[in-house]
């Protein structure tokens, strides 16, 4: 196979595979919904969400990622906004990614 081709091919191959994880980081957290909170190694996402008002829920958080939700009342989008302004590299819906990942 020609390289020509397989630059063809990979493009909307990587297009198809990555397209329901770039709608699930791009859409905005639902109100109620649980958050997941990605932060760099350099930082603690606990640290992150307690810094933008929210409250870490999960049983126990990832090396780089916490399962968090927003303070109650507040508003999704603020709280994403805040999240960002605190360290935080990605903001996702809980429950779109488990949607993707088949729960």
């Amino acid at each position: 196979m020609s390289m020509t081709i397989l630059r063809l091919t990979a493009l909307p191959l990587a297009t198809l595979v990555l397209a329901p994880w770039i709608s699930a980081a791009n859409a905005p957290p639902r109100a109620g919904d649980p958050i997941i909170v990605v932060a760099p190694p350099w930082r603690d996402a606990a640290a992150v969400t307690k810094a933008a008002g929210g409250r870490v829920i999960g049983p126990r958080p990832a090396p780089l990622a916490v399962l968090a939700e927003p303070p109650a009342g507040g508003d999704p989008g603020d709280f994403r906004a805040r999240l960002r302004a605190a360290g935080a590299l990605l903001v996702f819906d809980a429950t779109r990614l488990a949607a993707i990942c088949g729960r």
